[in-house]
Protein backbone atom coordinates (compact mmCIF):
# COMPACT_ATOMS: atom_id res chain seq x y z
CA UNK A 1 0.00 0.00 0.00
CA UNK A 2 2.95 2.04 0.67
CA UNK A 3 4.64 1.87 -2.38
CA UNK A 4 1.60 2.88 -4.29
CA UNK A 5 0.77 5.39 -2.37
CA UNK A 6 4.15 6.87 -2.73
CA UNK A 7 4.12 5.85 -6.40
CA UNK A 8 1.09 8.04 -6.97
CA UNK A 9 2.85 10.69 -5.29
CA UNK A 10 5.57 10.86 -6.96
CA UNK A 11 3.97 10.36 -10.29
CA UNK A 12 1.85 13.75 -9.20
CA UNK A 13 4.67 15.46 -8.33
CA UNK A 14 6.54 14.65 -11.64
CA UNK A 15 3.76 15.59 -13.45
CA UNK A 16 3.15 19.30 -11.25
CA UNK A 17 7.10 19.96 -12.28
CA UNK A 18 6.77 18.96 -16.20
CA UNK A 19 3.64 21.32 -16.61
CA UNK A 20 4.91 24.06 -14.52
CA UNK A 21 8.34 23.31 -16.20
CA UNK A 22 6.21 23.78 -19.92
CA UNK A 23 4.27 27.03 -18.40
CA UNK A 24 7.60 28.65 -17.85
CA UNK A 25 8.79 28.04 -21.18
CA UNK A 26 5.88 29.33 -22.74
CA UNK A 27 5.47 32.11 -20.71
CA UNK A 28 9.60 32.78 -21.59
CA UNK A 29 9.11 32.59 -25.07
CA UNK A 30 7.88 35.90 -26.77
CA UNK A 31 6.41 36.89 -29.95
CA UNK A 32 8.67 38.28 -32.80
CA UNK A 33 6.43 41.16 -34.72
CA UNK A 34 9.17 43.18 -36.91
CA UNK A 35 13.03 42.86 -36.84
CA UNK A 36 15.53 44.67 -39.06
CA UNK A 37 19.37 45.84 -39.83
CA UNK A 38 20.95 48.86 -40.19
CA UNK A 39 24.50 48.12 -41.15
CA UNK A 40 26.14 46.06 -38.04
CA UNK A 41 23.00 46.58 -35.79
CA UNK A 42 20.24 44.50 -35.86
CA UNK A 43 16.67 44.94 -34.12
CA UNK A 44 14.17 43.21 -32.53
CA UNK A 45 10.51 44.01 -31.69
CA UNK A 46 8.22 41.95 -29.92
CA UNK A 47 4.65 41.23 -29.13
CA UNK A 48 5.23 42.91 -24.98
CA UNK A 49 6.33 46.29 -26.30
CA UNK A 50 10.24 45.93 -26.16
CA UNK A 51 12.37 46.85 -28.82
CA UNK A 52 15.68 45.30 -28.34
CA UNK A 53 19.07 46.58 -30.15
CA UNK A 54 21.89 44.80 -30.55
CA UNK A 55 25.23 43.85 -32.89
CA UNK A 56 27.84 47.15 -33.33
CA UNK A 57 28.16 50.44 -34.23
CA UNK A 58 25.13 52.77 -35.08
CA UNK A 59 21.37 51.85 -34.24
CA UNK A 60 20.04 53.86 -37.47
CA UNK A 61 16.27 54.27 -36.80
CA UNK A 62 14.72 52.34 -39.77
CA UNK A 63 12.31 50.39 -37.45
CA UNK A 64 10.39 53.85 -37.48
CA UNK A 65 8.63 52.90 -40.89
CA UNK A 66 7.56 49.41 -39.65
CA UNK A 67 7.12 49.90 -35.77
CA UNK A 68 4.07 52.41 -34.41
CA UNK A 69 5.70 54.48 -31.64
CA UNK A 70 2.51 54.06 -29.59
CA UNK A 71 3.64 50.20 -29.56
CA UNK A 72 7.05 50.72 -27.94
CA UNK A 73 7.09 50.37 -23.90
CA UNK A 74 10.55 49.72 -22.97
CA UNK A 75 13.83 50.03 -25.50
CA UNK A 76 17.07 47.65 -24.30
CA UNK A 77 20.33 48.61 -26.64
CA UNK A 78 22.94 46.11 -25.94
CA UNK A 79 27.05 46.21 -25.86
CA UNK A 80 28.27 46.91 -28.81
CA UNK A 81 25.89 49.92 -29.73
CA UNK A 82 28.12 52.81 -29.64
CA UNK A 83 25.65 55.26 -31.71
CA UNK A 84 22.32 56.17 -31.29
CA UNK A 85 21.08 57.59 -34.43
CA UNK A 86 19.07 61.01 -34.66
CA UNK A 87 15.20 60.61 -34.00
CA UNK A 88 15.76 57.20 -32.82
CA UNK A 89 12.93 57.42 -30.14
CA UNK A 90 11.56 60.87 -30.87
CA UNK A 91 7.64 61.00 -30.16
CA UNK A 92 7.58 57.54 -28.22
CA UNK A 93 5.36 58.95 -25.73
CA UNK A 94 4.51 55.20 -24.03
CA UNK A 95 8.04 54.44 -23.63
CA UNK A 96 8.69 54.25 -20.18
CA UNK A 97 11.86 52.50 -19.47
CA UNK A 98 15.33 52.29 -21.39
CA UNK A 99 18.56 50.54 -20.91
CA UNK A 100 21.82 51.41 -22.34
CA UNK A 101 24.91 50.02 -22.55
CA UNK A 102 29.01 51.07 -21.45
CA UNK A 103 30.26 51.11 -25.07
CA UNK A 104 27.83 53.94 -25.96
CA UNK A 105 29.31 56.48 -26.62
CA UNK A 106 27.21 59.23 -28.57
CA UNK A 107 23.52 60.15 -28.97
CA UNK A 108 22.90 62.07 -31.87
CA UNK A 109 20.02 64.57 -32.28
CA UNK A 110 16.24 64.60 -30.66
CA UNK A 111 16.83 61.00 -29.59
CA UNK A 112 14.56 61.45 -26.20
CA UNK A 113 12.31 64.36 -27.72
CA UNK A 114 8.67 63.67 -26.36
CA UNK A 115 9.39 60.33 -24.17
CA UNK A 116 7.05 62.16 -21.72
CA UNK A 117 6.38 58.42 -19.97
CA UNK A 118 10.03 57.74 -19.56
CA UNK A 119 10.71 56.83 -15.86
CA UNK A 120 13.60 55.12 -15.77
CA UNK A 121 16.83 54.86 -17.71
CA UNK A 122 18.90 51.70 -17.05
CA UNK A 123 23.16 52.62 -17.73
CA UNK A 124 25.52 49.08 -17.49
CA UNK A 125 28.56 51.35 -16.96
CA UNK A 126 29.93 53.42 -14.42
CA UNK A 127 29.54 56.31 -13.34
CA UNK A 128 32.39 57.91 -14.68
CA UNK A 129 31.39 56.70 -17.94
CA UNK A 130 28.04 58.25 -18.05
CA UNK A 131 29.90 61.26 -17.03
CA UNK A 132 31.65 61.60 -20.40
CA UNK A 133 28.57 60.61 -23.13
CA UNK A 134 27.93 62.50 -25.34
CA UNK A 135 24.87 64.74 -24.80
CA UNK A 136 25.15 67.61 -26.97
CA UNK A 137 21.67 69.34 -27.66
CA UNK A 138 18.31 69.43 -25.85
CA UNK A 139 16.53 66.26 -25.92
CA UNK A 140 19.58 63.94 -26.50
CA UNK A 141 19.73 63.13 -22.91
CA UNK A 142 16.51 60.51 -21.55
CA UNK A 143 17.30 62.23 -18.16
CA UNK A 144 15.27 65.27 -19.22
CA UNK A 145 12.05 63.04 -19.06
CA UNK A 146 13.35 60.35 -17.19
CA UNK A 147 12.49 60.23 -13.00
CA UNK A 148 15.13 57.48 -12.20
CA UNK A 149 18.91 56.75 -13.23
CA UNK A 150 20.14 53.25 -12.31
CA UNK A 151 24.06 53.03 -13.24
CA UNK A 152 24.39 49.40 -12.56
CA UNK A 153 21.18 48.73 -11.07
CA UNK A 154 21.50 51.52 -8.42
CA UNK A 155 19.56 54.29 -8.27
CA UNK A 156 21.71 57.61 -8.45
CA UNK A 157 20.57 60.00 -5.89
CA UNK A 158 23.89 61.24 -3.98
CA UNK A 159 26.48 61.83 -6.82
CA UNK A 160 29.80 60.88 -5.40
CA UNK A 161 32.12 61.64 -8.65
CA UNK A 162 35.07 58.86 -9.00
CA UNK A 163 38.54 59.60 -8.96
CA UNK A 164 40.02 60.29 -12.42
CA UNK A 165 37.00 62.19 -13.94
CA UNK A 166 38.56 64.99 -14.87
CA UNK A 167 35.51 66.75 -16.67
CA UNK A 168 31.79 66.11 -16.53
CA UNK A 169 30.16 66.35 -20.10
CA UNK A 170 27.97 69.63 -20.75
CA UNK A 171 24.10 67.78 -20.05
CA UNK A 172 25.31 64.26 -18.31
CA UNK A 173 22.54 65.33 -15.58
CA UNK A 174 21.04 67.75 -17.47
CA UNK A 175 17.03 67.51 -16.26
CA UNK A 176 17.90 64.74 -13.56
CA UNK A 177 16.21 65.82 -10.20
CA UNK A 178 16.84 63.09 -7.76
CA UNK A 179 20.25 64.21 -7.23
CA UNK A 180 20.36 65.56 -3.08
CA UNK A 181 24.17 65.94 -2.78
CA UNK A 182 27.49 65.74 -4.85
CA UNK A 183 30.66 64.50 -3.71
CA UNK A 184 33.98 65.34 -5.96
CA UNK A 185 37.53 63.57 -5.09
CA UNK A 186 40.02 65.90 -3.12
Amino acid sequence: NRIIKFGKIFSAIIAMVMLFGTATAFAAEREVVASGKYQKANWTFYSDGELVISGQGKTGNDWREVISSDDVRKVTIKEGITFISGNAFNGYEKMTDITLPSSLETVYDTVFNRCYALENVYYNGDLADWCSLGFGYNNQNPLEYADNLYINNTLITDLVIPEGVTAISENAFRGYEKISSITFPE
